[in-house]
């Protein structure tokens, strides 16, 4: 079995030099790139979708709750671009309330924020031409943070095997997250739901590709932009733009971060949480009897989007799968099954419910985002 990776061993490679790129060259970037390894809370990949069930986690709930105190906004009245709309805008009562299950430590909120969803083109993992879709937070409020000149932070979410995910959505656990620890901070953010999720066209979602991800980040980045030039709002990015993210998302961080320094774009500074940069060890080891918790899920996405963006993983899903899977783990990758689902299926012998409480992903997440945003205060 694990000759079968052998031959996509040069796509592996690419991705196994990110992190000792990043760390090696710290002192001779132009701009600084510092990559905490915050992952010892957590193995892998993250598995980071896993999501709480109480009541205040829901959609439903959240717009019930919520409608009482949100702020009216100079922004509703601008006249956006046809690919964007306002999803929510909350005073500060209203972020607090929102965020109120992932905030112990994030402080209380300095700005109510403004809720943007928004789409863009961008390219698959074969290069073909297709559409992703973004959240944009943008900080509100009279104190000096919230308004005039503020830095731009892109925050990349971690593994998730939802097609439905949208981070422009409150419910989610990764969203609440980036508004209480960086837009309610007085950080624009900018959360990429990456191709394939949400309303995006593409079948697949190209899980750990450097090359796809890093341009889906960049051109989430521009559109983004756009849409807040549109906005009627005081609040305008200063040039600073920081990246950072955990699990998956530190490894797209860092990937984005040297793509974008190698066409000589700004970056300031950029943290990669637990990222899987040495992805190539962590197949081998799971193909040689050290897998992972979840390692069930983090092998499907890779092997899928290998698969879809290189096409010479298998010439059929039983080539490499057993034949309890072959049949339908194509649509397992990217689908209506969340993390926690699949991990519920893959361990025999041990109590899903004790194993997902070990893999909530709230508070290495938040520990993540306390370290970076307090790393890029000092800028």
């Amino acid at each position: 079995m694990p000759r079968k990776l052998d031959k996509y061993s040069a796509h592996l490679a690419d991705i196994h030099q990110l992190r000792e790129h990043s760390v090696n060259r710290f002192n001779q970037l132009k701009v600084v790139s510092s990559v905490f390894l915050c992952g010892a809370l957590l193995v892998g990949c993250g598995g980071s979708d896993h999501k709480k069930t109480s009541p205040s986690s829901s959609s439903t709930s959240n717009s019930s709750s919520l409608s009482s105190i949100k702020q009216s906004s100079s922004s509703t009245s601008s006249v956006l671009p046809s690919n964007a709309t306002l999803q929510q805008s909350l005073n500060i009562q209203g972020v607090a309330a929102a965020t109120a299950d992932v905030s112990e430590f994030a402080g209380s909120p300095k700005c109510g924020v403004d809720i943007y969803h928004y789409t863009y083109n961008t390219l698959g993992g074969k290069g073909e031409t297709i559409t992703a879709s973004a959240a944009l937070f943008v900080p509100t409020g009279a104190a000096p943070i919230c308004s005039g000149s503020r830095p731009l932070l892109i925050d990349l979410h971690g593994t998730d095997t939802r097609k439905k995910l949208n981070l422009a959505n409150l419910s989610e656990d990764e969203a609440q997250l980036s508004v209480a620890y960086f837009a309610a901070q007085g950080y624009i953010t900018i959360m990429p739901n990456y191709a394939g999720y949400d309303t995006s066209n593409l079948a697949y979602h190209p899980y750990l590709n450097a090359d796809q991800q890093s341009q889906d980040v960049i051109d989430a980045i521009t559109a983004g932009k756009k849409v807040l030039a549109a906005v009627s709002t005081p609040t305008k990015e200063n040039g600073k733009l920081f990246l950072t993210g955990y699990s998956q998302g530190g490894h797209v961080s860092i990937a984005t971060h040297r793509a974008m320094q190698a066409r000589g774009m700004t970056v300031t500074a950029s943290v990669g949480g637990a990222g899987p940069y040495a992805l190539s060890s962590i197949v081998d080891k799971a193909f040689k009897g050290e897998p992972s918790d979840g390692a069930f899920g983090y092998l499907m996405m890779i092997i899928d989007s290998y698969q879809n963006s290189y096409g010479d993983i298998y010439k059929v899903p039983s080539d490499i799968y057993t034949t309890t899977f072959a049949s339908a783990i194509e649509k397992l990758a990217l689908g209506k099954f969340s993390f926690e689902n699949l991990l519920r299926n893959d361990v025999a012998g041990v109590d899903p419910d004790e194993l997902l409480r070990e893999y909530s992903h709230d508070l290495p997440v938040a520990a993540c985002n306390i370290a970076a945003r307090k790393f890029f205060d000092s800028f």
